[in-house]
């Protein structure tokens, strides 16, 4: 086969929906199944992964078997810029291991520098490191090697959300929206701005959007409690997180999305509870735990300090 790894990725990233991610998954199964030593195919199983973690399944069964399949990517070809991208991304998201994805970084963009999914995670990854300048600037480089992907405009969204460049996050979560209407990340990325913004009511018909647009994935519904809270609707707020416990006493709900609710309320005690278990979890969003405005209000807390120092930023 000849298909290169970025032209995978439209497959199974799709518009970030389970059915779209599950059709990709059909895909990537066929190319293993017709030929078992084909390397692009394992970097797409290694995404596949890491889109599913937290959204549609837990990290614990996701991201291992990101991981594994990121290495037999590698192991099969060592020269395959998106391999190394999807090692990068496993020991980001779920190992927290930044000094490894860093070098993974890197040698992805030596291996291709116009690859726009290595600038897009690498921006996100330099943000939350500590370094937004230089993380916005990868983002930027994302967009303009892929115009036409909602993802690029999305993340560059998050990471301006992260050092509070709200207007600009609104501009570029508004450019996903326009590639790509029912994009429910950029909706949710949207609630998340206006609760910074003070502007509750334009948070939560944002997130019912993005709730509306992907049921399935418990993100909108955790956004929408919080601008619930954020806006004084409290018993709403509760109503949702009822709707979560009774979700979780049937299945599996993450541990980061009664947080966002919990945040929304300002209740200290549930909200650290539930970015505690988020750790136990190995939830990527705890990527967002230096940075993240909805947690402001945590941050002179001692469980909070030490969560912080448990995840090892740079200093």
């Amino acid at each position: 086969p000849t298909r290169r790894s970025s032209d995978l990725l439209p497959y199974f990233a799709g518009k970030f929906t389970k059915e779209g991610v599950d059709k990709g998954l059909e895909f990537i199964r066929q190319a293993i199944a017709a030929d078992p030593n084909y390397a692009v195919a394992y970097e797409g199983l290694a995404e596949y992964y890491g889109i599913v973690s937290e959204f549609f399944v837990p990290a614990s069964d996701a991201m291992p078997k990101m991981k594994a399949a990121a290495l037999k990517a590698v192991e099969l070809d060592d020269g395959l810029a998106g391999a190394h991208t999807a090692l990068a991304n496993a020991e980001f998201w779920y190992d927290f291991d930044w000094p490894a994805a860093g070098k993974e970084y890197l040698r992805a963009i030596e291996l291709d520098p116009n690859r726009a999914f290595t600038h897009e995670t690498y921006g996100w990854y330099l943000t939350c490191l500590g370094s937004p300048e230089k993380g916005i600037a990868e983002g930027r480089k994302a967009e303009q090697l892929d115009p036409l992907s909602a993802d690029m405009y999305q993340i560059l969204s998050q990471d301006l959300y992260l050092v509070r460049q709200y207007p600009e996050a609104i501009e570029q979560a508004r450019q996903a929206l326009e590639v790509d209407p029912k994009y429910f990340l950029s909706h949710m990325q949207l609630g998340l701005i206006h609760v910074a913004q003070g502007k509750p009511s334009e948070a939560i018909a944002e997130a019912q959007r993005a709730r509306d647009d992907e049921p399935l994935a418990d993100w909108g519904t955790a956004v929408l409690g919080m601008a619930y809270a954020a806006g004084g609707k409290r018993a709403e707020a509760e109503k949702l997180l009822a709707e979560l416990n009774a979700k979780a006493s049937r299945g599996w709900v993450p541990s980061f999305a009664f947080a966002e609710i919990y945040a929304g309320m300002h209740d200290k005690l549930h909200t650290l509870g539930a970015l505690e278990k988020a750790y136990e979890e190995r939830s990527w969003f705890l990527t967002y735990l230096n940075t993240a405005p909805e947690f402001d209000f945590l941050r002179s807390e001692p469980r909070f300090q030490a969560l912080v120092r448990k995840m090892k930023f740079p200093a």
